[in-house]
């Protein structure tokens, strides 16, 4: 079934052209419940989710409109931003998806895994799990940050309480009372 645009016209009565109308409200509900919660359903129109098409070029938009969309990128399709900057005087494009993600050997004294995820957003995350240590440890970062945002290390075990960080642009230092995994993250910008 697919909707008609041109019903009803303006000889049509109402009473010859209910069928066709029954058909478009019908068609209507249909179509609109794609990505959508259907018209007749409690919170109608709420979305359930967002499905793009490829395009082939950014928006280019202008001020104050801005964009979300895909595009192919290596062949896969990629979610991108677009807004136009003021003061810039330009239309800003952002990458949101396909973060890089490395794993990297830990090269600390504390040893474990590391992995390195570079954000379109421009900021790094490091994170990792230690070997089993006590006493101190640490986390090399293999490249150093510029300025950290946040750091955050807990042991991988509920009962041991007693795990320490101290952040620095280039790594780690850990410190735990009992021998303990420790699982850690760091955001900031290279």
């Amino acid at each position: 079934m697919s909707f008609n645009p041109n019903i009803p016209t303006s000889t049509d009565l109402p009473s010859q052209s209910q069928g066709q109308l029954l058909a478009n409200f019908t068609a209507l509900n249909t179509i609109f419940a794609v990505d959508h919660l259907a018209f007749n359903a409690v919170d109608g129109g709420e979305h359930q989710q967002v499905t793009f098409n490829s395009v082939v070029a950014d928006p280019g938009l202008a001020d104050p409109k801005c964009s979300l969309y895909i595009k192919t990128i290596a062949g896969d399709s990629e979610l991108f931003f677009e807004k136009y900057d003021n003061t810039a005087a330009a239309n800003l494009v952002q990458q949101l998806t396909n973060l890089n993600i490395t794993n990297l050997v830990n090269a600390g004294t504390a040893g474990g895994t590391l992995y390195r995820i570079d954000s379109p957003l421009g900021f790094t995350i490091f994170s990792g799990q230690t070997n089993a240590f006590t006493g101190a440890g640490t986390v090399t970062f293999p490249a150093a940050y510029t300025t950290i945002f946040t750091s955050i290390a807990t042991a991988n075990d509920a009962n041991v309480q007693k795990v320490s960080s101290q952040s620095a642009l280039g790594g780690l230092t850990l410190h735990t009372e009992n021998s303990v995994q420790v699982n850690w993250v760091t955001i900031g910008i290279i």
